[in-house]
């Protein structure tokens, strides 16, 4: 087990830059086998649906002639096959009918706004015409008086003998502008109004006739499927009941003939096709592991590299960092990690060897507890070490 180790503060630094060379570098190891699980489950994926094929038709080229117990075991999965149609012909057949009448739901709202605007629109027609012909007697209102003011000024000194009813008539005219401008002001409302009605209806129309055209296209396409299920029943339960009965054979109960020799490759086709699958899900694992790890390690190092920089800059105290055995057991355990992926070659074509030897290495060194530790125990130890300058 590693000891305490005690280190300058860049030297720390440097250690920690390391532990982050390193993880990368592991993560390229393991890189490489992803690269090469993927081709290589991409070529066996397709010599099992090849192979898939070929026992279907030797499956139903004599079925009478099949061994009971192969029988059996394809009538009990075409019987599995059938109810499970059944069960997404009954889904289709609701969805359908919740589709369409989301459809019907939309084109009724349409149908309705258009009926609403209709009897909006000569509503606000004879409320534009009745403020027009107000506007308009208001005006003439206001040149009639602005005539009788220009008419008693004409008068001699009628600007003097007149003063009184000049006053009145001002006062009027300024009364009737006023009741003028109101009017004019109603007048736009009402034209502004129309033209935003007619915009937000025609708005809403467009989303509605998209939400229509949408819903029904989707309600075709589910039909289509329920139609197509439907009427082919008995073909495609028999053809899931054979794919299902070969897809999760373990052992061939033939051996003999020509079926028996496609069986039996075919047992050993889905024994790789699951070990690939396998191996995929644990590089996923291992990969998003060391990614993370990289991602903490990088942001540890910034701080580090923060309170180096502050040591420098002001000529501080040089600190020593007294790291926990945690944070060593971290940096060596690096390099026997990478000699374990190294060989991206052969993990590639073993997938199960790598998932058992990746998930025994991870378990037994990246556990959760144990990454808090080493995180914690480095994190705490530079707090203790930052304290010599209190």
């Amino acid at each position: 087990m590693a000891k305490e180790t005690r280190l300058p503060l860049g030297e720390f630094h440097r250690y920690l830059s390391e532990d982050r060379r390193r993880i990368k570098a592991v993560f390229d190891e393991v890189e490489e086998i992803q690269f090469q699980f993927n081709d290589l489950h991409a070529q066996e994926l397709e010599r099992w649906k090849e192979q898939l094929g070929v026992c279907i038709v030797l499956l139903k080229k004599d079925p009478d002639q099949l061994p009971p117990a192969l029988a059996e075991l394809i009538a009990t999965k075409r019987e599995e096959a059938r109810r499970s149609l059944e069960e997404e012909i009954g889904s289709l057949t609701k969805e359908v009918g919740s589709l369409r009448k989301k459809a019907d739901k939309a084109l009724l709202q349409a149908q309705r706004e258009i009926e609403a605007l209709r009897t909006a629109n000569p509503k606000l027609d004879l409320r534009e015409e009745d403020l027009k012909t107000r506007v308009i007697a208001l005006g003439d209102e206001i040149k009639g008086v602005g005539d009788q003011l220009h008419s008693l000024r004409l008068f001699p000194l009628g600007w003097l003998t007149n003063m009184g009813k000049r006053r009145k008539l001002k006062k009027h005219r300024e009364d009737v502008q006023s009741k003028h401008a109101r009017m004019v002001l109603a007048l736009n409302n009402v034209r502004e109004k129309w033209v935003t009605t007619k915009k937000d209806a025609e708005e809403r129309q467009t989303a509605l006739r998209q939400q229509w055209e949408e819903t029904s296209v989707e309600a075709s396409q589910r039909q289509a499927r329920e139609d197509s299920l439907s009427n082919n029943v008995e073909q495609l339960s028999l053809q899931r009941g054979l794919e299902q009965t070969l897809i999760t054979m373990e052992d061939s109960p033939v051996k003999d003939g020509k079926l028996g020799e496609a069986l039996q490759a075919m047992v050993k086709l889905n024994k790789t096709k699951a070990a690939y699958e396998q191996g995929l899900r644990t590089v996923a694992e291992v990969l998003g592991l060391l990614k993370g790890l990289h991602e903490g390690m990088n942001r540890f190092l910034q701080s580090v590299g923060k309170v180096y920089e502050e040591q420098k800059r002001y000529k501080l105290k040089p600190l020593t960092v007294h790291l926990p055995s945690q944070a060593s057991e971290f940096h060596e355990m690096w390099l026997p990690f990478r000699k374990l992926v190294k060989n991206e070659k052969y993990m590639g074509r073993h997938p199960l060897e790598f998932s058992q030897k990746a998930k025994e290495f991870t378990v037994e060194h990246l556990g959760d507890d144990q990454i808090e530790a080493v995180f914690v125990g480095m994190g705490e130890a530079l707090k203790r070490a930052t304290n010599a300058w209190k």
